[in-house]
């Protein structure tokens, strides 16, 4: 079983408030130049668990087993005033460098005493998630290129707080774009992987498995599952 949308809300909060505690520094003393994309890939972590049933991640059973992923980024940004786009009130910024530190933590919950098969089944899934991770960096560049130039537009009464609202609102589109390509991709072929082992219950091979997802997801990458 995987999952990673329960938890996306409070990820996404957690990065914009780690980017926000540093991001005061970033205006008065930049550290990127003009027309810089910067990519920093981490790498990926895993973290297993061994709990009994009424310790369940949000408390669900999720079919014996269950692995959370989340492609992390933290973006920061350079700006430039463009105050004769503005008029009083209103702040035009452009977009003039990119950087993204990209993360990848993972983590396992497993019963105790767990067969062998059903662990094979929870590492396919980690494994998809690190082949997947390896695009991170030419995706995160396509959205950072895609960032450059832009022009955002933020309304206050005030410069620092505009500059401020400005940060805010670039993170949470460039974080939505970048997750958008890559989950879409984790979620999508995850849940073909579960749909060929039923969850580890059968006996299909994992690395089969594992091909097999990959491949058809490619032909026709699936909806992802709704958020809850």
């Amino acid at each position: 079983m995987h999952a990673n949308l329960p938890f996306r809300t409070v990820v996404l909060a957690l990065a914009m408030l780690t980017a926000a505690c540093s991001r005061l520094q970033s205006m008065t003393e930049p550290s990127l130049k003009d027309g810089t994309i910067a990519i920093t890939v981490e790498q990926p972590t895993t973290e297993v668990k061994y709990l009994d049933g009424i310790y369940w991640p949000q408390g669900k059973a999720c079919g014996r087993a269950y692995t959370y992923w989340t492609f992390m980024c933290r973006p920061e940004f350079h700006f430039k005033p463009l105050p004769e786009l503005g008029k009083p009130g209103l702040y035009v910024y452009e977009v003039t460098a990119v950087s993204m530190k990209l993360a990848l933590p993972l983590r396992t919950w497993l019963p105790y005493g767990v067969q062998n098969k059903l662990r094979l089944h929870e590492e396919g899934h980690i494994k998809m998630c690190e082949e997947i991770y390896k695009k991170a960096d030419s995706l995160a560049r396509q959205c950072a290129s895609e960032m450059m130039g832009r022009h955002i537009q933020v309304q206050s009464t005030d410069a620092k707080t505009a500059l401020e609202g400005a940060y805010t609102e670039a993170t949470r589109t460039l974080d939505a774009d970048y997750r958008n390509k890559i989950n879409s991709i984790a979620d999508g072929a995850g849940v073909i992987y579960d749909r060929i082992t039923n969850h580890g219950m059968n006996d299909v091979i994992e690395a089969k498995a594992i091909k097999d997802s990959f491949e058809e997801y490619y032909k026709a990458p699936p909806a992802s599952p709704k958020q809850d």
